[in-house]
């Protein structure tokens, strides 16, 4: 047991000191799953779902990344699928990043379309140069019509690739 955690400690820390800026014309190619809670206010309905968010962006400055994410929801009753621009930056090893996009959503026998603002934080742990494991926390509110329409919080683990790095 304790090689393991000396072990994990040795890679956390070459990771700390070797891999900590992301550079301008570097694009990012990934994604993540995560488990979140959702509230429909419509509905009323409350559920707890899978998601998996392919994504893909390009940082236009030293760790300033835009791009696209895009959601995909299939869970018992609720189905959904999203698409949404996202900006994203790095602080040494911390991430934060926000999306505004488009939602598809049906619980059963209702179907709704909605918008999505999502903020997310998370951490970086570079494996090598080019490959990052991202655990981060998020919420997201829908909207639709001018309301609030439902909200989101969850965790997710990312997989990103960064080319030309």
């Amino acid at each position: 047991m304790k090689n393991a955690i000396f072990l994990l400690v040795m890679i956390l820390t070459f990771s700390f000191n070797s891999f900590s800026q992301v550079e301008k014309n570097t694009w990012m190619i990934g994604g993540s799953a995560g488990f979140n809670n959702y509230h429909n206010k419509a509905s009323g309905t409350n559920s707890s779902l899978l998601q998996i968010n392919p994504r893909l962006g390009f940082f236009f400055a030293d760790n300033f990344a835009v791009g696209a994410v895009f959601g995909i929801n299939n869970f018992g009753s609720v189905k959904s699928w999203s698409v949404s621009p996202f900006v994203r930056y790095y602080l040494k090893y911390l991430f934060t990043e926000l999306s505004y996009g488009l939602k598809r959503e049906t619980i059963g026998d209702i179907s709704d379309n909605s918008s999505v603002l999502k903020g997310s934080i998370g951490y970086a742990v570079f494996l090598n140069d080019n490959v990052a494991l991202e655990p981060s926390l998020y919420y997201s509110q829908n909207f639709a019509g001018g309301k609030t329409y439902g909200s989101n919080y969850g965790i997710q683990l990312g997989l990103q690739i960064y080319l030309n790095r």
